[in-house]
């Protein structure tokens, strides 16, 4: 039988486009492997830029008790928590949530974990911090990102927390007994959106036993499955 040339090369046309589909959904594939590996290192990077050793003071276990975990919506978010030495007598303690997932809330927690933390360890106020670290983040700014941050500090010596909250979900204090109540609303803003903004101080004082208990949204917006 004699060969349709129209048919032949129809059939080449169908198996050359065949074998580019495969090349195609192998480069896919393994750009989606490479993305996979990148993304979990830049989630190991981000955990182990967080306070992971418990209990973090050894040498004030006797005075306080600081316990902390982040789990990400996605590979990477943007909530973050820290807690250092100031002093001999005052420890710092974050609490934060950026605005937005993914990779780019992961930088922008990064970029304002380590501001704060630089700023807090001079030891001003904590209203302080937060003003400074609004102008340089507001500076910085891509995308109207922000960050909503809880800063205090701590005097372990009298139980006394000075705090600012910037737009951030108020703490709880829990007291001995088991009675639970929200720490007064500062009606403060978010860090990082606009520059020149003013914020306030408040003051909390810790009794033997009490706990304040911080948390970003990912716990008032948790369903059950």
């Amino acid at each position: 039988k004699p060969i349709d040339l129209d048919d032949l090369s129809v059939t080449i046309e169908k198996a050359i486009e065949q074998i580019e589909y495969v090349h195609q959904s192998q480069a896919e594939h393994t750009q989606l492997e490479s993305l996979k590996s990148d993304l979990a290192d830049a989630s190991e990077i981000q955990q182990a830029i967080l306070p992971r050793v418990f209990p973090p003071f050894p040498e004030l276990t006797d005075k306080l008790d600081i316990a902390a975990s982040m789990t990400p919506a996605k590979d990477v978010g943007g909530d973050f928590y820290d807690f250092f030495r100031i002093d001999d007598d005052r420890i710092g303690f974050v609490m934060a949530d950026v605005s937005g997932k993914g990779i780019p809330a992961a930088i922008f927690m990064a970029v304002s974990r380590t501001l704060i933390r630089a700023t807090g360890i001079r030891g001003g106020k904590p209203s302080e911090c937060i003003a400074y670290s609004n102008k340089l983040l507001a500076a910085e700014s891509v995308d109207s990102m922000f960050v909503t941050v809880f800063y205090g500090i701590l005097n372990v010596n009298t139980g006394e927390v000075t705090f600012c909250n910037a737009g951030h979900n108020p703490p709880y204090l829990m007291k001995p007994d088991g009675t639970v109540e929200p720490l007064p609303i500062m009606n403060d803003p978010m860090v990082g959106a606009i520059d020149g903004l003013d914020y306030h101080d408040g003051t909390l004082q810790l009794e033997h036993g009490d706990s304040i208990v911080l948390f970003t949204d990912g716990v008032t917006e948790a369903v059950t499955k």
